[in-house]
């Protein structure tokens, strides 16, 4: 019911010493195999420069290069320092805007109270004081876990890799330390097979070590040092599913920055092209960081819509519904 199919896999298994039947319930949408697409609303919020769920921060001598694209926060927005937005559509914030010392936003700004006289005077735009509606949205991990695990080169071990080379696209629980991290330094390589790392626990990259990939963690992510990320087609450059992305140093990234629960805290002179997203986090940049934005909506490893609707009568994408004996 509800325009929803639901299907039904049997297999023979073998549990508590005797085989038995089992079978695995999944529902996908009534109207085909493949969802429709992304709503236009949903796609527009991937297409900022920065989204937090949470509040926003830019400290010191941070700038944000929008090419002509907007920025949204739930939270608070804060300039501090000689900070700056330049080249900017609209930032807008659900809860209030502050601008202390020199920094300056050149774009028009969405909020529900007026930032104040002074803050008036360090925006180079039209000031819109309206309620500014809270958002969220996410994107589908799945795609990517199965196609990594698909790949997954079995049997090895990384719990500490100095100036090592790994093609391995799937990096399990097992096959690193007890703490559940991996860490990777020096002038390490990491290049995974089919442009995709998926790690089930934290992950750190410091030294001079370069990606050649999409990286996804469970955990945290971890960047420092003078390390450079490539972008591999169109799938964002990493994401973290239940941490935080933190990224110290000089690093240099191409592509979309992704956090689903955690924050985004970025230190230091690194350098990125791309954008970040932290729907339910913080967003923080400090020091002499350089953001310049590029289209970097996600695509699965096949190139499929990874955005998921948010509206209640949306169709979801298929999901397990139950395992039963």
């Amino acid at each position: 019911g509800g325009g929803v199919v639901r299907k039904l896999l049997t297999a023979t298994g073998h549990y508590g010493g005797e085989d038995v039947e089992t079978a695995l319930v999944f529902t996908h949408p009534a109207n085909g195999e493949v969802a429709p697409p992304v709503d236009p609303h949903v796609k527009g919020l991937f297409e900022n420069a920065i989204f937090a769920g949470g509040k926003l921060d830019l400290l010191g001598a941070a700038c944000v290069d929008l090419q002509g694209s907007c920025v949204h926060a739930n939270g608070r927005i804060s300039l501090t320092g000689a900070s700056l937005f330049r080249n900017g559509n609209l930032i807008s914030s659900s809860t209030g805007l502050n601008i202390i010392g020199a920094s300056l936003i050149y774009a028009d700004v969405a909020v529900p109270v007026s930032p104040g006289f002074f803050g008036m005077m360090n925006i180079k735009g039209s000031v819109f004081v309206r309620p500014v509606p809270e958002e969220t949205i996410s994107i589908d991990p799945e795609p990517f876990r199965h196609y990594a695990l698909a790949a997954d080169q079995h049997g090895n071990f990384y719990g500490s890799v100095f100036n090592g080379t790994t093609s391995d696209p799937y990096i399990s629980a097992d096959e690193m330390s007890s703490n559940g991290k991996v860490s990777f330094s020096g002038c390490s390589m990491i290049e995974p097979e089919g442009g995709v790392l998926w790690v089930e626990g934290s992950v750190k990259f410091c030294g001079g070590s370069q990606i050649k990939g999409c990286v996804i963690a469970t955990g945290d992510i971890d960047m420092r040092g003078a390390m450079i990320q490539w972008n591999p087609g169109g799938l964002p450059a990493m994401m973290s599913l239940n941490g935080n992305v933190d990224i110290k140093g000089a690093a240099i990234i191409h592509g979309l920055v992704y956090a689903q629960e955690g924050d985004i805290k970025i230190f230091g002179a690194s350098c990125t092209e791309g954008s970040f997203i932290c729907p339910h986090g913080n967003f923080s940049h400090v020091g002499a960081v350089f953001l310049r934005y590029v289209d970097t909506i996600p695509a699965g490893p096949g190139g499929e819509e990874v955005m998921l609707p948010q509206n209640e009568d949306a169709v979801e994408p298929a999901r397990v519904a139950a395992w039963v004996k």
